[in-house]
């Protein structure tokens, strides 16, 4: 039996969650209806990146027993307390345990200590699978946007 070990961190476990971003990346590549290309070719260094002016939480779920990192949400909060969750991830076989919703409750937490004044998320195109899953949290489609290929 897997033990689940929940943990925070900051920027400094980034590095660490490459394996994992990529498999997130590919799955949005594979389902994307028209930019798989483009999405394929995300870099996770440039990624990372676009975090270095904002406040970041990574919430981490660990099998215990594996020793190794199964799950993590990144959340941040930029200059004006907007909070946003960047990447949630679960490997397929830790998948419909729970671990997700409490990755997610732990960042919004963090965004409710940081008196965020919204919180968000994007969801890609042909990822609609995982509406349901944010919608049990509050998250609710805002608006389309729209990129020329």
């Amino acid at each position: 039996m897997n033990k689940i070990v929940y943990s925070q961190s900051g920027k400094e476990i980034l590095d660490e969650l490459k394996p994992l971003w990529e498999k997130t990346r590919d799955h949005h590549a594979a389902v994307s209806l028209h930019f798989s290309m483009m999405l394929k070719q995300l870099q996770f260094k440039e990624r990372i990146a676009e975090f270095d002016e904002k406040s970041v939480n990574v919430a981490i779920a660990t099998d215990a027993v594996a020793h190794m990192i199964i799950g993590y949400c990144i959340a941040s909060v930029d200059k004006d307390d907007k909070g946003t969750i960047e990447s949630l991830y679960v490997e397929p076989e830790y998948r419909n345990g729970g671990i997700a919703s409490s990755l997610m409750q732990q960042s919004l937490n963090w965004m409710d200590s940081k008196g965020v004044k919204a919180k968000m998320l994007t969801v890609a195109v042909g990822n609609d699978d995982v509406l349901v899953f944010y919608q049990k949290f509050g998250f609710l489609p805002f608006q389309h946007k729209l990129m020329q290929k």
